[in-house]
């Protein structure tokens, strides 16, 4: 039942919220609905989790204490981003930079959609939850009405994602066919038509960003308004994953090192890396080190047994996720009429900001992997319990990633720790005066979640 009652407060509350958005100045009150209902289904989704016992079937869907466990980081993670929608708000109420209250019903209604996403294997369910998802996440990239950035990027992202979505509906049809008329995934493994595993694991592939479908990643983190960015790095993400790794498992589609994921994998992982170390602009950097990241947990699609590990992995890169774009948000473009920060403009940071600065040399360490944050126990985990699910070579491309990127974030914690020799230009980037505590308290937070999986994995590692 507690399973029926998240998804009703989601629902209620979307609809609630869809409702007020046309009447003006409702901001503080469609904040407050939409954070009371998402911490209300983190208290049930944590309960659940604690006193799990057996799984709950509703129809097509099945919530275990997986299903759970993606509930509870993304209400979690939802909450710290509605947060940070209310506080664009409140910085740019006068401006075009303000995002539209219909924030806040499309984020509870796609957080409605991933949740599904993550609790079913029926392929006509995946695809609705997946549609659902989907759509939200479009009108949210495009919100900042005023941008033309913002709007080539949902361009882009909608006809993407739509040539997605017909591929793996089409992959589902033919499932119908050749397996007599059933949408399961046991019935898609059992027809052995090879075809039908590749349309559906293209069109996920492209849903978490991992090459060669990953062109859309760094467009639309650039265009979007840099509260939805950060909802979009882990929530999307998160949710893809879960159904991924279910799917390649049921479909035995990570049987050799030659298998499509595998490929797809190694390809995201090498790709991902290389182009991240060339980037001079923020939000640009981050999408394609977000990509490598993708290809890491592609490696969790090899066996059932890794899903604990890549919910983990996800846990963790969530975190580090939000609390960096959290960071962020107070810091204006570094030239006007440009849609990202370059990275030089960050320079000397410490020195103007040191706790701020300090933070997100903390994530980007969590990112890199180093000792004692949630990200280095993350990698650990990943890469000891798959060696003997995949492919070595898999693992060597891995773990050489996983070094090129130390490279990369340390010289942004570099620039972040390097004077500036003369006096501040405009092209350096100052905190702004008003920059809020609530902001700043997120930002802890996340921090301590970060230092705090990273002494102690095993408080969120599932069994």
């Amino acid at each position: 039942m507690i399973a029926i009652t998240i998804l009703s407060i989601l629902a209620a509350s979307s609809l609630i919220t869809l409702l007020l958005t046309p009447l003006k100045r409702m901001q503080t009150l469609l904040y407050a609905l939409s954070l009371s209902s998402l911490l209300l289904v983190l208290i049930l989704a944590l309960y659940q989790l604690a006193s799990y016992e057996s799984a709950y079937t509703l129809e097509n869907f099945t919530f275990d204490q997986y299903s759970y466990f993606v509930c509870a980081l993304l209400s979690a993670g939802g909450a710290l981003i509605i947060t940070l929608f209310f506080e664009n708000y409140r910085s740019n109420a006068n401006s075009e930079e303000a995002l539209l209250a219909e924030a806040y019903p499309l984020l509870l209604l796609a957080t409605l959609g991933m949740i599904l996403l993550a609790s079913t294997t029926h392929l006509i369910a995946i695809f609705v939850s997946l549609e659902l998802t989907s759509l939200a996440v479009y009108a949210l990239v495009a919100l900042k009405r005023h941008s033309l950035f913002s709007g080539e990027a949902a361009l882009k992202y909608l006809i993407l994602g739509g040539v997605a979505s017909a591929t793996f509906l089409y992959g589902t049809a033919l499932n119908f066919g050749f397996s007599g008329g059933s949408f399961s995934l046991s019935a898609a493994a059992a027809t052995h038509a090879p075809i039908i595993a590749i349309m559906i694991t293209t069109a996920l592939l492209f849903k978490v960003g991992a090459a060669p479908f990953h062109s859309w990643v760094p467009d639309v983190y650039q265009g979007a308004a840099l509260p939805i960015t950060s909802f979009m790095a882990f929530a999307v993400k998160l949710a893809s994953f879960v159904v991924l790794i279910r799917l390649a498992n049921a479909m035995e589609i990570f049987s050799s090192p030659f298998s499509l994921v595998a490929i797809a994998s190694m390809l995201t992982i090498v790709m991902g890396n290389l182009y991240a170390l060339t980037q001079k602009e923020l939000k640009r950097f981050l999408a394609y080190s977000s990509i490598a990241h993708s290809g890491y947990l592609l490696i969790a699609a090899a066996s059932p047994a890794l899903l604990p590990v890549a919910l983990f992995y996800l846990l963790s890169y969530s975190f580090a996720s939000i609390g960096i774009f959290t960071l962020l948000a107070p810091l204006p473009l570094s030239l006007p009429l440009k849609k990202d920060i370059d990275i030089a403009s960050l320079q000397g940071l410490y020195f103007r900001d040191p706790l701020r600065a300090s933070l997100l040399t903390l994530f980007l360490f969590s990112f890199a992997g180093i000792p004692l944050t949630s990200g280095f126990m993350a990698k650990f985990y990943l890469f000891f319990s798959s060696f003997q699910s995949v492919h070595i070579s898999l693992l060597i491309v891995a773990i050489l990633g996983a070094v090129v990127s130390i490279y990369y974030y340390l010289k942004i914690v570099i620039t972040l720790f390097t004077p500036i020799p003369s006096a501040p230009t405009s092209t350096s980037v100052n905190t702004r005066d008003d920059s809020s505590p609530i902001l700043l308290a997120s930002a802890i937070l996340c921090a301590l979640i970060t230092l705090l999986l990273g002494i102690y994995p095993k408080l969120a590692l599932l069994s």
